[in-house]
C-alpha cells in the first residue's frame, strides 16, 4: 500500500490561509446583509433597488479580481487583498458623513476586489500546505471555516445595527477585519522568519 503523499513544503502558514478566507466572507456577510439597507437610510430613498447596487458590484468585482488578477501577483497577496476589502468598507462608512451613492457603489467594487482575491490566495495557501490526496477535504473544511465566521460576524453586525445603528456595525466590520489583516501579516512575518533560519548556511572548504 503507498504512502500517503506529504505536504509540499511552503512558507505560506495555512493559518493565514484561513484567515484571509474568514476576511472575506465576513465582509460578504456584511455587504450583503447590511448594505442595501445602510444606504437606503443614509440616501434617503425607498427605492431599494439604488442600495443594493453596491451588492451587485461587489460580487461582479470579486469574480472579475480572479480572472484578472494573476495568482501571487500582488506582494503579500494575503494581507493586501485583506487591506483593500478594509479600503472598501471604510469608503461605505464614508456615506455616513458624506451620503453618496457614487462613494457606496465604490466602496462595494473595492471590497469585492479585496474579497475575491482574499479568498483565492486562502484557498491557495490551504491547499499548498495540505497533500494532493487531501485537497478536496481541506477546501471543504476552509470553507467550512471561512462560512461559519461569515455568519458568527453577521449575525453579530446586525445585534449591533439592531441596538445601535447601521452605521454602527458597518463601523465595527472595520474594527473586526483590521485586526484580522494584521494577524495574518504578523503570521505570515514569523512563517518566512523561520524558514530563513532554517536554511543550512553553506559551508566553505578550507582544504586546497
Amino acid at each position: 500500500m503507498p504512502a500517503p503523499a506529504a505536504a509540499p513544503e511552503t512558507v505560506e502558514p495555512r493559518i493565514a490561509g484561513y484567515l484571509s478566507g474568514i476576511a472575506a466572507w465576513v465582509s460578504a456577510g456584511l455587504v450583503v446583509a447590511l448594505l442595501p439597507s445602510y444606504g437606503a437610510e443614509l440616501l434617503g430613498t425607498t427605492n431599494l433597488a439604488l442600495p443594493a447596487l453596491p451588492v451587485t458590484l461587489y460580487l461582479v468585482s470579486a469574480w472579475l479580481a480572479q480572472r484578472l488578477v494573476a495568482p501571487a501577483r500582488l506582494a503579500a497577496e494575503p494581507v493586501a487583498a485583506q487591506w483593500i476589502i478594509i479600503a472598501g468598507v471604510a469608503l461605505a462608512a464614508a456615506v455616513s458623513w458624506l451620503p453618496s451613492l457614487a462613494l457606496l457603489l465604490c466602496g462595494g467594487a473595492v471590497a469585492g476586489f479585496g474579497q475575491g482575491i482574499a479568498y483565492r490566495s486562502g484557498l491557495r495557501i490551504v491547499s499548498a500546505a495540505t497533500p494532493p490526496d487531501q485537497h478536496a477535504r481541506a477546501a471543504a473544511r476552509f470553507a467550512g471555516v471561512a462560512y461559519a465566521c461569515a455568519a458568527v460576524a453577521t449575525v453579530g453586525f446586525g445585534a449591533i445595527a439592531t441596538v445601535a445603528s447601521i452605521r454602527d456595525a458597518v463601523l465595527a466590520a472595520t474594527v473586526v477585519l483590521v485586526p484580522v489583516a494584521m494577524t495574518t501579516a504578523v503570521v505570515r512575518r514569523r512563517a518566512t522568519a523561520r524558514a530563513t533560519d532554517s536554511v543550512p548556511t553553506p559551508q566553505i572548504s578550507t582544504t586546497a
